[in-house]
């Protein structure tokens, strides 16, 4: 019996993975990705990096995203089937690209 859990096992990850499936292959693969993404999405507001001490203390900006809670307590998103913890990994990878991250 092997101690290595069956998530993490080579080749079951193997037998769930499409091997045509590169998430954000074309992203990473161009030059600048993000200068695309500040070019079509004008309202990012970008929060400078805090000291611990100084976290809180930004120009508040209406519209743009600051400390919240999390998706589950927030009205809008209460009824929308947020990443959960898994160990699946199809669930996974389709977390991170619906939401752009995954538990």
């Amino acid at each position: 019996m092997s101690s290595i859990p069956v998530e993490f096992d080579p080749t079951h990850i193997s037998s769930q993975s499409n091997p045509d499936a590169q998430m954000y292959h074309a992203e990473l693969s161009s030059k600048d990705p993000m200068q695309s993404v500040l070019k079509d999405n004008p309202e990012i507001y970008f929060v400078p990096p805090k000291r611990s001490r100084e976290w809180g203390e930004w120009e508040f900006k209406p519209g743009s995203y600051y400390d919240t809670t999390i998706g589950s307590k927030h009205a809008y998103w209460k009824d929308e089937d947020l990443p959960k913890a898994t160990k699946d990994i199809k669930r996974l990878r389709s977390d991170m690209l619906k939401w752009g991250y995954c538990k």
